[in-house]
């Protein structure tokens, strides 16, 4: 081990008491995802993914009771960046909102979202959508219904049973990793709404960097 960093600084100590992933993001402003190898557009979304959604619950229904009162239908007029003031809520520990704001800009900084292919949406918002209803465990390859399964070879094989993950909105992130623009399906946003994957200021926020930006007095 390092014996300069033996010791850890006070504010970093903090984060023993762990934080939800929707404590750490949920003050960053709502996206939507957009279409990969297609044309793009706001309305065009949004009619794919309330279709989505309609499917969705459809499918919950004969896994969970409680879907049959399921509020899945996306979001209106939401942009795929933003970078507007942030407003830190009630819900955010105070240890996190300390060290987010020491350095953190007056606007959001790399918050804006990757396009989807329209078949892979149909599958985030299946897995945010049962994490929610679960109580936050995302399902596994098993877990998803036969309609939903993607053509891998290895999809039924065990080996990549966490090909697509939601990041639970009342846990812990899993490890957030360097090439997260390669795995985008491991880290779906918890927001079924919103339907997409985390932008790089939320992987940053997991992975408890601060904004780099002086403090204005």
């Amino acid at each position: 081990m390092r014996a300069d960093i033996v010791k850890v600084p006070e504010t970093l100590s903090q984060f023993a008491s762990q934080a939800s992933v929707e404590q750490v993001l949920a003050d960053l402003p709502k996206l939507r995802s957009g279409f990969s190898k297609c044309k793009d557009n706001a309305t065009d979304w949004g009619r794919v993914v309330s279709k989505n959604a309609t499917q969705v619950k459809r499918l919950l229904k004969t896994q969970f009771k409680q879907a049959k009162d399921l509020d899945i239908k996306p979001l209106k007029n939401l942009a795929r960046s933003a970078v507007q003031p942030v407003e830190y809520p009630i819900q955010m520990p105070e240890h996190l909102i300390e060290w987010y704001r020491v350095v953190e800009p007056p606007c959001v900084l790399n918050h804006e979202t990757r396009g989807h292919m329209k078949s892979d949406l149909l599958r985030y918002a299946y897995s945010a959508a049962y994490t929610q209803l679960s109580g936050g465990t995302s399902p596994k390859a098993r877990d998803f219904p036969d309609d939903l399964a993607p053509a891998h070879e290895n999809w039924t094989s065990g080996s990549h049973a966490d090909r697509f993950r939601t990041q639970a909105a009342n846990k812990c992130s899993t490890t957030v990793t360097s090439h997260i623009s390669k795995d985008g399906h491991y880290f779906i946003h918890y927001d079924p709404k919103q339907c997409r994957s985390l932008t790089v200021r939320e992987a940053a926020r997991l992975q408890t960097f601060p904004a780099l930006f002086p403090k204005s007095d």
